[in-house]
């Protein structure tokens, strides 16, 4: 190809390859939202089905897809891509999903499974078509479509400031047929390019329109209507909405005592992704009006506290900011992850909220609070994290934040560090009667932490208490815990609050209440008890930070260990569980019955054949088991998930994008040689990287964001360089021996990739990051043997 028409090429993949991971990520988003953030996960695996299905298209047809018409396909098939991604988008809109297993559920799962798998198949066409036939250029195509990819992880993040989910979809739509624009002004075919500019402009109208008038917002969320709401606004990783709230004569709060006494006030309720809610309480400077807080569970460690200085983590609408101040504290820190959250409270509800967040003694922040702790060098009498939870998918993919850096080992001994000598950590989680699992591993992070600060008897520095007032079944508990031992009068003061207010003590220095919890403070081996556990209720730690997460693989079709209504943890390892014989069983089916069905008389020649597709399958494996450990590692450093995903995806494919472009210097018979170089490198550097990376985080976290971001990126270019190389040197290798084998090796690596982006997954939640890890180095080691017993070409 002339240097002339090259750029047109390059241009029209890479917009291809942003496309598609566009339409990915915010697909996920939107899963979040309409259905719950475990079926979320099913986009990435349906995605990678969907590429892999193009691969088995090009092989099965290959007579439809000659040689001579590769630039008329390519154009075709992204305005294909860019259609479709909209008419999917519009079946997802209006299928009202059921996660259950009656006909209904099962038929609107397929309806749209099926509908956003086409988009995928188009657009990996237009790759898979150009890999396939221009062998020659294949270090180039793929680095043009790394790049266009990373760029589309990059920029999707800030494009959710201006546009809505929705809108994100379009814009992906957009892209896709300016694709299709710059393969027809390569072709010269004046019709295809005509075609595929009034795409880009209907597109472009569309998006207009939707920015103006919001016409295709979302109908459906788990399962019902969504109403027409006051406010809403997204972000890379959550969809807001407001609007008033009323629970009949009472105020919000799960926590609330029975036993007390209240002027019920007014209160918007803010939902995140239609699911977990805070309220924005009415407020108009004066404490006295919220004098009823004092009465929630949530808020007996200040009973202890007079005229302290408080830390809220995730503070919301800012309930906890004004308990703090309806017990006088004086003065009191924020840190909110979401900056929509302050904005409502601070400007669009301001005058509703007394703007609480620019009272004089109240502070926010918006950071992750782990990380703002790491990096804060305050000490606190009360650091407060009341029912905080990750029940949303990011921009990543779904499962991409339902780890929880707050609730870790690690994270535990943080929060004390930064206590004065008698300050309190208070935490609130969810308390089943039948099983209180959180509440459990609530306690056994406060006792592994404590254990690791020297302290020989935990019990003395833990106080747990319940309110079971409101739920069936269950209800709230609060967990205390001091560096120094509870005082008589501490305990003593709890105690009479506690019977006052109708709450019940779990656990105090003085006696455990609740009998499940006495192996927690016994000298015998806990590690056993633990292990015996009907759930996993054993401290996370910062390599396996899911805390939600208490239901073993094993275990999870077991409906006894349920916890009732409160059961998302043990719902999504139920999904994960059913989402990994899924797409196992849609790989089958879509991919590798029809390969071995209709393989070529050439295929049945080639000895060499399997060690080839054993090669791609093992570096798809390998490539999602690092890619989704690495960028969580990172999460803590970076002080965001969003920006991990963003800085982590992006740096690792545009890098992999240089490696496979650097490629092209490697002559034929050099290729192999580099192969077994270049894996065993891969191989070197992740275990290098498993050891490694933790010290030099917790080093260097104190460093402003944009250092710890330029360090990332840093730290993530050799590793991403190396890995982009594989894929196309193994293409080089195979086209000199057998070209059929090209779109049978895409599907492949396709199809392998949709196993490994569940079992990364699976790994790090029963094994932990460093597991997934290893097991992708194992992956590579694989994929090194196998090259090394291929004969070396001439």
């Amino acid at each position: 190809m002339d240097t002339i028409k090259r750029p047109f090429l390059l241009l029209g993949i890479s917009l291809v390859g942003f496309s598609m991971l566009a339409y990915e990520v915010t697909l996920t988003r939107i899963f979040s939202v309409t259905i719950w953030y475990h079926y979320a996960f099913m986009c990435i695996s349906i995605a990678m089905l969907g590429l892999s299905m193009s691969g088995v298209a090009l092989y099965l047809l290959s007579r439809r897809f000659p040689r001579e018409k590769t630039i008329q396909i390519l154009a075709v098939s992204s305005l294909l891509f860019s259609l479709s991604i909209v008419v999917s988008f519009l079946v997802v809109r209006s299928v009202r999903f059921s996660p259950s297993l009656s006909v209904e559920g099962l038929l609107s799962a397929l309806l749209t499974f099926m509908a956003i798998s086409i988009p995928f198949f188009f657009g990996g066409l237009a790759v898979g078509m150009a890999l396939k036939h221009m062998t020659a250029e294949v270090g180039r195509l793929y680095f043009s479509d790394l790049v266009g990819a990373s760029l589309g992880c990059l920029l999707v993040v800030p494009i959710y400031n201006i546009l809505t989910a929705p809108g994100v979809i379009v814009l992906a739509a957009v892209t896709a047929a300016l694709g299709a624009l710059c393969f027809g002004v390569l072709l010269s075919d004046k019709r295809l390019a005509a075609m595929a500019l009034t795409g880009v402009i209907g597109m472009t109208v569309l998006l207009v329109l939707d920015s103006r008038w919001n016409f295709l917002r979302l109908k459906y969320s788990k399962g019902g209507a969504i109403d027409h709401v006051m406010f809403e606004k997204w972000n890379s990783f959550s969809r807001v909405s407001a609007d008033p709230f009323n629970l009949g004569d009472r105020p919000f709060g799960w926590g609330l005592s029975r036993a007390g006494h209240w002027k019920k006030p007014a209160e918007i309720m803010v939902g995140v992704d239609a699911s977990a809610g805070t309220p924005i309480t009415h407020f108009r400077g004066d404490p006295n009006e919220v004098e009823y807080l004092k009465y929630d569970v949530t808020a007996l460690a200040h009973n202890l506290v007079n005229r302290g200085k408080v830390l809220i983590i995730g503070p919301g609408g800012g309930r906890d900011v004004l308990t703090a101040m309806a017990f006088g504290q004086r003065e009191i820190v924020g840190v909110e992850i979401n900056p929509i959250m302050v904005e409502l409270v601070n400007d669009v509800f301001g005058d509703f909220s007394g703007r609480l967040y620019q009272r004089p003694n109240v502070k926010v922040v918006v950071d992750e609070g782990r990380s703002f702790i790491s990096r804060s060098q305050e000490k606190f009498d009360i650091i407060q994290a009341s029912m905080v939870d990750t029940w949303a998918a990011s921009a990543a993919g779904a499962f991409a934040l339902m780890e929880n850096n707050l609730y870790t080992t690690e994270a535990f001994s943080e929060y004390l560090a930064h206590l004065t000598e008698t300050g309190i950590l208070t935490m609130s989680r969810w308390y089943v009667t039948m099983q209180p699992g959180e509440t459990l591993r609530m306690a056994s992070l406060g006792v592994a932490s404590l254990k690791e600060m020297g302290i020989e008897n935990p019990q003395d520095h833990i106080i747990i208490a319940k309110n079971l007032g409101w739920l069936k079944g269950g209800g709230v508990a609060t967990m205390l815990l001091k560096r120094t031992p509870f005082t008589e009068a501490e305990i003593e003061r709890i105690s009479n609050v506690c019977e006052q207010l109708g709450f019940g003590l779990v656990v105090t220095p003085r006696m455990v209440y609740d009998g499940r919890f006495v192996p927690l403070f016994e000298k015998a081996n806990i590690s056993l008890f633990f292990q015996l556990y009907p759930i996993d209720i054993s401290p996370p730690t910062d390599d396996r930070p899911f805390f939600f997460h208490m239901l073993r693989p094993r275990d999870f079709n077991r409906k006894d260990l349920m916890q009732g209504s409160l059961n998302f943890g043990e719902n999504a390892v139920n999904v994960l569980v059913k989402c990994l014989f899924v797409v196992f069983n849609l790989n089958v089916v879509f991919v590798f019955a029809p390969l071995l069905t209709f393989r070529s008389a050439s295929l049945r020649r080639e000895k060499s054949k399997f060690r080839y597709l054993l090669f791609f399958g093992c570096l798809g494996l390998a490539f999602m088991l690092i890619e989704i450990p690495t960028i969580q590692r990172f999460t803590l450093f970076l002080g965001h998930p969003v920006y991990s995903m963003s800085v982590g995806l992006f740096a690792l494919l545009f890098f992999s994008g240089i490696g496979s472009l650097c490629t092209d210097v490697f002559a034929l018979r050099d290729s192999r040689k580099a192969l077994l170089w270049i894996l065993t490198m891969i191989a070197a550097i992740l275990i290098l990287y498993i050891y490694a990376l933790p010290p030099v985080f917790h080093n260097l976290i104190w460093l402003p964001t944009h250092l710890r971001v330029m360090i990332s990126i840093a730290l993530l270019c050799p590793l991403g360089l190396l890995m982009g190389m594989p894929f196309p040197l193994g293409l080089k290798l195979l086209n000199c021996r057998v070209n059929d084998l090209v779109p049978w090796c895409w599907a492949i690596n396709g199809a392998a990739s949709v196993l490994a982006s569940v079992l990364a997954v699976a790994v790090s939640i029963t094994y932990g990051f460093s597991m997934s890890l290893l097991a992708g180095v194992a992956a590579y080691l694989l994929a090194l043997s196998l090259i090394s017993g291929l004969e070396t070409p001439a």
